[in-house]
């Protein structure tokens, strides 16, 4: 009869790991199972000689094992996510011997940069290496006359500079009442404008037509702003409600009600999968654009007045308040930090770096803040403001500070001089320049007044065969196939 095989002591407890003596303080621990149970007879036989349990440890005979470290857990968890288990790293000791095996200096002290202990200072660059305006020589041997190909080659400086867009391209009568906002699409190739008639229009902005009229809310829409394809539009008003709009057809997809007052403004997210709307009643709400819900996701209260500007990047929201203070929310490390400016904060947006923000204030100067620290950089004086809410933005360069003004122009900043550099006429009765929107590639610049909108740049466009706008994203099926291109005399 064939014996039954004896358990080995191994197979209640792992192979690896750290086993604690109940009897002896937390720092008593084992790396075996082996260990731990010798420790055990010998407290045993402790006991049987007259001690205590609790005493062994100071008996003498106890010898503290370093635990040695579960290399399990990073395979398991390889497993439960469904990876390869054996492309998982075992530790960081390899990483340890190349960081010790590295000279102390080579991550210090690259080759191409001057060396202080070496008599010539500076060693020769790496070949491709050469700084912005430099010229890069490249060794060609003297004695190899027909090596005329290698010539020194300039790396090329590319044209940041602000070009300020004085030319009045275009004025246009929206014929929606007054113009409450005028924005530009995400990537400059439509304009939208929001009017007191309850209407929203779409237009080309270089041509001046109309392509489309989005009726459906029940008053003035306030603002509005283009999704990422170009597929919807998001728009809110003083009925109360932020509308979703699918920009071929025409209808609205979604309808939030949630707010209590009207509400001022309303931004996408950078996928065009959230939309966050400030309104009346001091709160901030966050719209879920996938859900059939008409519940916000989240919920922002921390303002005291009426929200009146919004910004998004990434991972942050930047609010702007009538209570005089900008506040920002980073969604990553769950933190709020508010600046305090004064006045009834009328227009708040990141500087396209992401490091700075530029706030405007009712009867105030532009400010320029520093995001993480909160100190004041710059400001911008020049511009009429006294009883109205006025937008200000930045240029596609970041180097242009821009801002409407109650006397009927529009004002553009240098941004690191602070100094008036362009003021941008309207025409006498033009009234107040309260809305504006920039091209997110060049210097073009939209502005609303009264019932009007001026489309300025810094050039005439070049005379181009313009391709008829498509009012949705484009899509692999809308074109004809290769084969009709390449054979134009097919049957089709």
């Amino acid at each position: 009869m064939r014996q039954k095989p004896e358990r080995r002591p191994n197979m209640k407890l792992g192979k690896f790991g750290a086993y604690l003596c109940p009897h002896c303080p937390d720092s008593q621990m084992f790396n075996t199972q082996t260990a731990y149970q010798e420790h055990e007879a010998q407290h045993i036989e402790f006991v049987k000689s007259g001690g205590s349990y609790g005493d062994f440890h100071l008996s003498g005979n106890v010898e503290y094992i370093e635990p040695m470290p579960d290399k399990r857990a990073p395979r398991e968890v390889a497993k439960a996510m469904g990876r390869n288990p054996n492309l998982v790293p075992m530790g960081n000791r390899h990483k340890a011997e190349e960081r010790d095996a590295r000279p102390d200096n080579l991550l210090l002290q690259p080759d191409y940069l001057p060396n202080p202990g070496s008599e010539q200072g500076c060693s020769m660059p790496p070949q491709g290496w050469a700084q912005e305006g430099e010229v890069e020589h490249v060794n060609t041997k003297p004695e190899d006359p027909d090596n005329l190909t290698n010539k020194p080659k300039k790396k090329p400086k590319q044209d940041t500079t602000a070009a300020v867009p004085k030319l009045k391209m275009l004025q246009l009568d929206c014929k929606q009442g007054a113009v409450r906002a005028v924005r530009l699409s995400v990537d400059g190739m439509y304009m939208m404008t929001c009017g007191s008639d309850k209407s929203l229009k779409l237009w080309n902005p270089r041509k001046g037509t109309q392509l489309k009229t989005y009726m459906g809310h029940g008053f003035e829409v306030l603002d509005a702003m283009g999704s990422c394809d170009n597929s919807q539009i998001v728009s809110c008003g003083s009925d109360k409600t932020v509308v979703l709009w699918d920009v071929s057809s025409g209808q609205w997809n979604r309808k939030w009600r949630g707010h209590l007052s009207s509400v001022n403004c309303v931004r996408f997210n950078e996928d065009s999968s959230v939309v966050v709307s400030g309104s009346v009643d001091t709160t901030v709400k966050v719209w879920d654009c996938r859900s059939r819900s008409q519940e916000p996701i989240q919920t922002l209260e921390e303002c005291k007045d009426t929200v009146t500007s919004l910004d998004i990047s990434a991972h942050e929201i930047l609010v702007g308040s009538g209570d005089g203070r900008v506040r920002m929310y980073d969604l990553r490390a769950g933190s709020l930090l508010t600046d305090t400016l004064g006045g009834s904060v009328s227009s708040v947006n990141f500087t396209r770096d992401g490091e700075c923000i530029l706030a405007s204030s009712v009867g105030q100067p532009l400010r320029l803040i520093d995001k993480k620290n909160g100190e004041l950089l710059s400001e911008f004086k020049g511009h009429l403001n006294k009883e109205y809410k006025l937008d200000s933005r930045l240029d596609h360069t970041d180097q242009m500070v821009i801002s409407g003004s109650e006397d009927g122009k529009v004002y553009l900043w240098d941004l690191v001089t602070g100094e008036v550099v362009g003021a941008l006429e309207h025409g006498q009765g033009s009234g107040t320049v309260h809305s504006l929107a920039t091209h997110p590639s060049k210097s073009m610049l939209v502005s609303g007044q009264r019932g009007s909108v001026t489309v300025w740049q810094d050039r005439e466009d070049a005379l181009e065969e313009e391709v008829e706008p498509t009012l949705s994203s484009a899509n692999a099926f809308d074109f004809p196939p290769h084969w009709l291109e390449k054979h134009p005399k097919a049957v089709r």
